[in-house]
């Protein structure tokens, strides 16, 4: 090993298995997180459904000195599990439209509310669930108040009613879209993603990179076949440096708490985003801090295993 023959390749090919390591990790890591059930899992860890009942509450509050309408009509008949329904609504659908290869096919992304009949299922669609409880509501207000005041329920009425219950629809549904969904969907966002995730790509990606990481590895066992011992001193030193390039990054976003600097007003996005941010962060740091840990352990038995010889140095080899 003192042979520049087996120094320099070994140094060459550990230098890229610490960036093939460490972009492994990464794409493992996305691969892992960006599913559709882990932004529900996270949106219901973090009660976004209270938070959407207050901003919705909220807003009609502050709308009534406009509409003379009480915030009572539209948030009686709210509760969470209608929230969650159209808040998992969109999350499913925005990720179906990325992953599934059909998608492709699909020309626009958008979202149909319960008074539109030409929806049919299919991807890059989003059906609003229908919220009779809502509809009643608008419908008894509107019915008495116009009884009140001996208002003739003519065409126009029907017009402004309906357009009511369109509104509601809407101003919920927009307040449920915590991840933006539509926003994304309709501005071609997700069609950029789906041309670099969509379609098993991702898999793809975490096997060629595996594949990769093995292969490199196979060489370096080869380049030292005459001396097996430093083999495991590259692989551990790669994945030490790997692990550090990781650590360091995510260490300083959490410990800085940088991703509640976000400048998003409304406070279900806002914790929608950053606990996405935050759980992917961590995620990757335990990966990072495995690989470190691995390559220390390989490194501690090359040096057991080197002998007692104390005289022999990693970089004489």
């Amino acid at each position: 090993m003192k042979r520049i023959i087996t120094y320099i390749p070994s140094l060459i090919i550990s230098v890229l298995l610490v960036f093939v390591f460490l972009i492994t990790s990464l794409v493992s890591v996305v691969f892992i997180n960006f599913r559709s059930e882990k932004c529900i899992e996270l949106v219901h860890a973090n009660d976004i459904g209270s938070k959407i009942l207050s901003e919705t509450e909220k807003y009609y509050k502050t709308r009534y000195n406009t509409t003379g309408i009480p915030a009572e009509v539209y948030t009686s008949a709210l509760d969470e599990d209608y929230i969650y329904s159209v808040t998992e609504e969109y999350i499913k659908k925005g990720f179906e439209y990325v992953l599934d290869q059909n998608s492709e096919k699909v020309q626009s992304f958008r979202v149909y509310f319960p008074w539109e009949d030409d929806y049919s299922e299919s991807i890059g669609k989003v059906l609003i669930p229908k919220n009779e409880r809502l509809e009643k509501n608008i419908e008894d207000f509107y019915n008495d108040y116009a009884e009140s005041i001996g208002y003739e329920k003519d065409e126009l009425f029907e017009k402004k009613l309906s357009n009511a219950k369109s509104e509601a629809y809407k101003v919920i549904s927009g307040y449920c879209d915590v991840y933006k969904i539509s926003a994304l969907g309709s501005h071609g966002v997700l069609r950029k993603i789906q041309t670099v995730y969509g379609q098993g790509k991702p898999l793809m990606y975490v096997t060629a990179l595996t594949a990769l990481s093995v292969i490199l590895l196979l060489i370096l066992f080869l380049v030292n076949i005459k001396e097996k011992k430093p083999f495991m001193y590259w692989f551990g030193i790669s994945a030490i440096i790997s692990g550090i390039f990781g650590i360091v990054p995510c260490i300083w976003l959490l410990s800085e708490n940088y991703f509640s600097r976000f400048s998003i007003k409304q406070a279900s996005v806002f914790t929608s985003f950053t606990s996405s941010f935050r759980n992917f962060t961590e995620a990757f740091l335990a990966v990072q801090i495995a690989c470190t840990a691995l390559g220390i352990a390989l490194v501690i038995i090359y040096a057991i295993v080197s002998g007692k010889d104390k005289s022999v140095k990693p970089t004489d080899i």
